[in-house]
C-alpha cells in the first residue's frame, strides 16, 4: 500500500493495494485497480480478453460478486458506482439492515 498521511486517510478510506497492480487477478485477467475500504470490503478491476473487463467485489467473509464490462469507460463507471455503494453500506450499516436484502439489491443493480 502507498504511504498516506493521516489527513489523506481521513479524507478517503479507500486504500489502493498497489502490490497487486499488474499481477494476475482471481479471474485470470491483469489487475488494473485494487482497493480496500476500512478493512471490510474490496473491489478489484481486471482487464482480460473475454470479457474485456471484470470487477470482483467482496465484503470479507460475507459476500462476493463479479461484474463484467465491455469497455474501459463502462468498467470505470461501474467501478466508481460499486465503490460508492460499498462505502455507503459500510458507513451506514446497522444491525437492523437486512444484509441479504442489501446483497440482492446490489446484485440486481450491478
Amino acid at each position: 500500500m502507498s504511504e498516506q498521511t493521516l489527513c489523506d486517510l481521513a479524507a478517503d478510506r479507500w486504500l489502493s493495494i498497489e502490490t497487486t497492480i499488474g499481477t494476475e487477478g482471481s479471474m485470470g485477467g491483469t489487475i488494473l485497480m485494487d482497493e480496500e475500504y476500512h478493512d471490510v470490503c474490496r473491489v478489484t478491476l481486471e482487464q482480460s480478453v473475454s470479457p474485456p473487463f471484470i470487477l470482483s467485489v467482496e465484503i470479507y467473509g460475507a459476500f462476493m460478486h463479479v461484474i463484467f464490462a465491455a469497455d474501459r469507460a463502462s468498467a470505470m463507471q461501474k467501478y466508481r458506482a460499486v465503490r460508492d455503494a460499498l462505502s455507503d453500506f459500510v458507513d451506514h450499516y446497522e444491525d437492523s439492515v437486512d444484509f441479504e436484502h442489501w446483497c440482492d439489491e446490489f446484485v440486481h443493480r450491478f
